[in-house]
């Protein structure tokens, strides 16, 4: 009662503690120095209760969230958080960093709070592999696309519709588009384009990130729905407008991707709001999808099928008879969307982290180049195949793979039942997220970690390279991993040799090249612009 008496005030015109008891229903009556209860009549008006609604309310949520809290008791141990905010506020931007400093005090697996919610963070590469093997952490969270679409494709789905639209997903992308001569067909003509872009400029400084990006996006396109938009393209625009307000969302505060339901439905609704400004970009992607598949619906010839959206739409036929079928138009958007997102950013981002490299070493780059000079003739493009005789190149791709983590916090992971490993007890509901930075930042792992060095891949001469260590995780570890490891490593090859065979990238201007990273979700560079001098 004194909680409740001192924090409302309602006692109104009374100057005893008795009146003021008297106004909670109990009557109170001196009796020889005593207190003595009685029944009262008196009762609260409706304005009386305002006060007391909030404080009421506040308290039913703590005791039940107290009820509801699991035994901390065999979780991970971590940092004590805050009420409703927990371990967010003390994580930083960059909360890869902040869980590999953390993992000093507490051990490689601790445990944070996201608000409410328990998160176990796995800092080395035993307990990632031991963890995300395991059945009870398969299952993946909604993520910041489905948070704003509202769609589910083969990134956030689970269970049964996630098993049977990877395998389709997987099947037709083989069969349209990640053929090796396919793949191979559609860069060699896009580098064509790309390369005469950058003679046209004749050295003058470019910002290398909007080529790149718009240059992997037209084969990602061409790929799910048949048709490319060079820059310039009014639909090009559109895209790049939505994909930047995307990218700017997701890059500007880690609340984006952690904020509670309720904080980012509300945050939805303000103009200005970084929230408004992500959902306005995937609105404007979301439309764009949805009108190309209409499109497809509308002239679908099963008998011809040109691309991965074509292929889709008639597998759904084969579903029809289902009652709640894995495969279906429904689930169309959000693979394309889910297919753009994990082929454009990552690959284009890791080719910029090559190409400010090699500016800022020029041995580096001379070395790369050498190298192509010397198995590749000077009138033809390099090819996949030429990676087998060039394994510093090689090397590099896979050194900057590592360097520069393009995902450093991997896909997070839901825990689906109550599970004990490792000694711990893990709730269900748990979120779990493998710091993929710290495995590959490991100095038990790795030589001096911070430095970029591709020679931790090539044999003892230098003439090939060692096989891939199992800790080389960029891709994520286990089942459910990114299945395009080997169209990536096409790409970024095919583009980095290409480039360097006909222009030696520099500095704008002398100016030193900034390798900082800008990060939150992406281990983004930062943008700058680069010269590329045309080889004589």
């Amino acid at each position: 009662y004194c909680v409740l008496l001192s924090s409302v005030g309602v006692c109104r015109g009374s100057s005893t503690p008795a009146s003021a008891v008297r106004r909670l229903g109990i009557g109170v009556k001196m009796d020889g120095g005593h207190v003595r209860q009685e029944p009262s009549v008196e009762t609260f008006t409706a304005w009386e209760w305002v006060p007391l609604v909030p404080l009421l309310a506040a308290t039913a949520v703590l005791v039940w969230y107290t009820l509801r809290a699991p035994d901390r008791s065999r979780l991970p141990p971590g940092p004590k958080g805050l009420p409703l905010l927990g371990s967010i506020p003390f994580l930083g931007r960059n909360h890869h960093l902040k869980f590999a400093e953390l993992a000093k005090v507490y051990g490689p697996i601790l445990r944070v709070k996201y608000g409410m919610v328990n998160v176990v963070v796995l800092n080395n590469y035993a307990s990632i592999k031991k963890w995300l093997c395991h059945s009870a952490f398969q299952s993946r969270l909604r993520n910041v696309s489905s948070r704003n679409t509202g769609l589910f494709g083969v990134v956030t789905l689970n269970g049964e519709a996630w098993r049977e639209n990877r395998r389709v997903c997987l099947k037709l992308l083989r069969e349209h588009g990640w053929k090796q001569e396919n793949i191979e067909e559609q860069i060699q003509e896009e580098l064509q384009y790309l390369c005469s872009e950058l003679t046209k400029r004749n050295g003058f400084p470019v910002v290398i990130n909007h080529y790149l990006t718009a240059s992997i996006d037209k084969c990602i396109m061409k790929t799910l729905i048949g048709e490319y938009y060079r820059i310039g393209d009014p639909r090009r625009r559109l895209l790049d407008r939505c994909m930047l307000q995307v990218g700017r969302g997701l890059s500007s505060s880690s609340l984006i991707v952690w904020a509670p339901s309720w904080l980012y439905t509300i945050a939805g609704y303000l103009p200005f709001s970084t929230v408004h400004l992500l959902k306005s970009g995937y609105r404007g992607l979301v439309e764009f999808v949805n009108g190309k598949i209409r499109e497809h619906q509308a002239v679908l010839d099963e008998s011809t099928i040109l691309d991965f959206t074509d292929a889709y739409l008639k597998e759904t036929c084969e579903y029809r008879e289902d009652s709640n079928p894995h495969i279906s138009v429904k689930y169309a958007a959000a693979n394309a969307l889910d297919l753009m997102a994990a082929g454009v950013e990552p690959v284009s981002k890791s080719i910029v982290w090559h190409l400010l490299n090699c500016a800022d070493k020029p041995s580096l780059q001379k070395r790369i180049q050498q190298e192509v000079d010397s198995v590749v003739e000077q009138q033809r493009a390099p090819a996949w195949e030429d990676r087998y005789s060039m394994p510093f190149t090689m090397a590099c791709i896979l050194e900057t793979h590592r360097w520069r983590t393009m995902i450093p916090i991997g896909i997070p992971r839901g825990c689906e039942e109550d599970t004990c490993i490792d000694n711990y007890m893990i709730p269900k509901g748990t979120i779990v997220l493998p710091n993929l930075w710290a495995v590959h930042m490991d100095p038990t792992l790795w030589k001096d970690p911070e430095n970029f060095d591709p020679s931790r891949f090539l044999n003892d001469d230098g003439s090939g390279l060692i096989q891939k260590p199992e800790h080389l995780v960029p891709f994520s570890a286990e089942k459910r991993m990114c299945p395009a490891e080997a169209p990536a490593n096409i790409q970024i090859s095919l583009y980095l040799t290409a480039i360097l065979q006909k222009f030696n990238g520099m500095p704008e201007n002398n100016i030193p090249v900034d390798l900082s990273v800008d990060c939150v979700t992406f281990n983004a560079p930062k943008m700058q612009k680069l010269r590329f001098v045309p080889r004589r």
